[in-house]
């Protein structure tokens, strides 16, 4: 699940993530976020998703698009969407 850009008839996406963290027992989706300061080189990035999806758990990144990209979704790793499809969210600015 990777969340795009929302319109104003669509739900926030705190709602969303809302929703689907219920689907998870209590702690136990791993949550990593670098804040609106911090940017990440593409390959930094790229490490960093692989290492969620190598974990086994469910995540959550929120991150800026890494330097050079301008979304995040264009930075990912190939494949990597559909490889964790239903237990990752990347979303980012």
């Amino acid at each position: 699940m990777f969340p795009k850009p929302q319109d104003k008839s669509s739900k926030p996406l705190e709602d969303q993530w809302e929703h689907w963290l219920n689907g998870f027992e209590p702690s136990s989706v791993v949550f990593c976020a670098f804040g609106t300061h911090c940017f990440l080189e593409k390959d930094q990035f790229r490490e960093l998703c692989l290492g969620m999806e190598l974990s086994g758990l469910p995540f959550l990144i929120a991150v800026m698009p890494p330097r050079g990209s301008s979304t995040v979704q264009e930075a990912l790793p190939e494949g990597f969407e559909e490889r964790v499809k239903g237990r990752g969210i990347v979303t980012g600015e």
